[in-house]
């Protein structure tokens, strides 16, 4: 697979995310988080593993191992996204998780003990800007409750990204076992903490299982599972950036289907934001050039 390609795969995995936050917040006006998660990524890996058996029978301890690794970042990231979501709008969930387009770059250069380049510089400060023009209502910027929550899974999303490309590079014979194996760690996690959140709960409105059924087919199946494998073919710097695919279409999708609505500034935001996914594109075929 070439860089190109994967990185329109990750593109597709990214927009995929982006619409579990619109079934995610249908879903949890009748399930807990917790139970929401348990449900979604446990029948999930069922599915895959099943589909998948070969591959996951055949996985290598270090395999496994890995696959946990990333279950509990996605866990901790995705346990803070629905916690946000029952706080707050889908829209301000996902501008502000996806402030990791900011934070991955300088954090991949600080792990290894670099200055971020020039271009990852710009291309961040574009990102942050648009990121401002979302989520400043008016001349004052409020955090609320639902807000600090998704800043947190801002952070966790971070260290999950730049996990799987490190990970993922170690263990490339085992890259789609290793998305399996994190959908299922994740599901078993949430599931383990239901107690904590009033108990594991089963849905009861029929909006409720339709929301699932997307949420494990599209975004968990195909999402969760191939985020590795197309990292794998490209930087954490150009994964991170790729975030900001998510506020983009979680902003539309919001917008049609939960009316929430952008003023001029958020779409300007919206702009800033996939110009700076597309910048280094063209800084890079300009110096091919």
């Amino acid at each position: 697979m070439s860089q190109k390609q994967a990185e329109i795969l990750l593109a597709l995995v990214i927009i995929s995310r982006a619409s579990a936050m619109l079934f995610s917040k249908v879903a949890l006006e009748d399930l807990a988080a917790m139970s929401l998660l348990a449900w979604r990524f446990l029948l999930a890996f069922g599915l895959l593993a099943l589909v998948f058996h070969r591959h996951v029978r055949q996985a290598s301890a270090k395999t496994w191992r890995y696959g946990a690794i990333l279950g509990l970042l996605f866990f901790l990231t995705m346990a803070f996204e629905m916690w946000a979501l029952e706080r707050t709008t889908a829209t301000n969930v996902a501008l502000l998780e996806n402030t990791a387009i900011i934070w991955t770059p300088m954090a991949s250069a600080f792990l290894a003990r670099r200055l971020p380049r020039a271009n990852h510089i710009l291309c961040a400060l574009v990102a942050f800007t648009g990121v401002a023009c979302l989520v400043l209502g008016g001349s004052q910027f409020q955090l609320a409750p639902g807000d600090l929550y998704a800043l947190c899974a801002a952070f966790l999303y971070t260290a999950a990204i730049i996990a799987t490309d490190h990970l993922a590079k170690q263990d490339p014979a085992g890259v789609l076992a290793m998305g399996i194996i994190q959908v299922g760690s994740l599901g078993l996690l949430a599931l383990l903490a239901t107690p904590v959140t009033g108990g594991f709960e089963a849905p009861g409105q029929t909006g409720t299982w339709l929301s699932l059924a997307f949420l494990i087919i599209v975004c968990t199946g195909f999402g969760f599972t191939l985020q590795p494998l197309a990292q794998r073919y490209t930087s954490a710097d150009r994964a991170g950036l790729f975030c900001g695919l998510n506020p983009l279409f979680t902003a539309i999708l919001a917008a049609i289907f939960l009316g929430e609505r952008l003023t001029l500034q958020g779409y300007l935001g919206l702009i800033l934001i996939l110009s700076a996914i597309l910048l280094p594109l063209m800084i890079d075929k300009a110096r091919k050039a």
